[in-house]
């Protein structure tokens, strides 16, 4: 039977964010404003996860982290193979800039699956959120080899993944078609998307002559060559997992989705499927305001 979702600012859980912090710079909005939804509402981010190979994501991630005001978080990387190790534009100047521990090799990064495993080990059954905002390559490892352990400990898997188009093979999906078969398949949770359509239209960040230095700043001015704006794929669907349905989204109805080889969706409605997708129920200006907002209001 179908679970349903119970927001982070509803009911207190421990986050498990996944990233693949390098390819687009709305992860480190995302990443920020689920710090500051942390201190807002008393939930732990127990753990960051690098689905990429890359290393400088690692330390951008705790830049972010440590920007926003959180500590503690554990910090994986996906090690099991190398997977989309070349995305540098704002994650290595953020990494060197503003990450001691990354300068100095101090920094603490385990092996991504140790991460899972650990924080959910620890955690009370039901007690987990799990956030991608990347591919699922690193959730899919977990949920391959621990299916029980998942299955008792995940309350929800809240994702920035598909399209309502069944045409369209969105690209954290087809950047590991088969890792996300995996999840879909095999995860017990229920799945909430925040698919393409979503975030593509509500452009948020900070203002071209906003001149503060920060990681966050930085993110966004590194990749975005100054111009400050981005789409919000992965804030939007953070934000769900802190607010869940009411001013900005809805959801739809339940469905069953196949992820096929070419990364793109096979769907049909059925009361028994697992996947809901949100809906926004707002003009966008109204959804990037508040967004800004948040964003503008992070290591105040």
């Amino acid at each position: 039977m179908y679970k349903e979702f119970e927001p982070l600012s509803v009911k207190t859980r421990r986050v498990i964010i996944d990233t693949d912090i390098g390819p687009d710079c709305d992860d480190a909005g995302a990443i920020a404003i689920l710090c500051l939804a942390a201190q807002k509402y008393g939930f732990e981010i127990a753990a960051a996860v690098n689905c990429t190979s890359n290393p400088f994501g690692d330390g951008c991630t705790d830049a972010i982290v440590r920007f926003a005001g959180t500590e503690g978080v554990r910090l994986g990387r996906f090690m099991s193979r190398e997977f989309l190790p070349e995305h540098r534009t704002y994650n290595e100047p953020v990494a060197k800039t503003y990450s001691a521990g990354f300068r100095s090799g101090s920094l603490r990064v385990e092996n991504s699956a140790d991460v899972y495993r650990g924080v959910l080990s620890d955690s009370e059954d039901d007690g987990v959120v799990v956030i991608t905002i990347g591919q699922m390559n690193a959730l899919a490892e977990i949920v391959s080899a621990e299916p029980e352990l998942c299955a008792r400990k995940l309350h929800c898997l809240v994702s920035m993944a598909g399209s309502r188009t069944e045409t369209m093979a969105e690209y954290n999906v087809v950047c590991d078609a088969a890792a996300a078969d995996t999840v879909f398949s095999r995860l017990e949770a229920p799945i909430i998307l925040s698919p393409f359509e979503v975030g593509a239209s509500v452009i948020t960040g900070f203002s071209a002559d906003d001149a503060g230095r920060d990681p966050l700043r930085d993110s966004y001015r590194y990749y975005t060559k100054a111009k400050m704006r981005r789409n919000s794929w992965d804030l939007t669907a953070v934000q769900f997992a802190v607010e869940g349905c009411g001013r900005f989204y809805g959801l739809s109805e339940n469905y069953r989705v196949k992820v096929l080889e070419n990364g793109c969706f096979s769907m049909d409605r059925s009361p028994e499927g697992k996947v809901r997708f949100m809906e926004k129920k707002t003009p966008d200006k109204e959804l990037e305001n508040h967004l800004d907002w948040l964003l503008s209001s992070v290591g105040r």
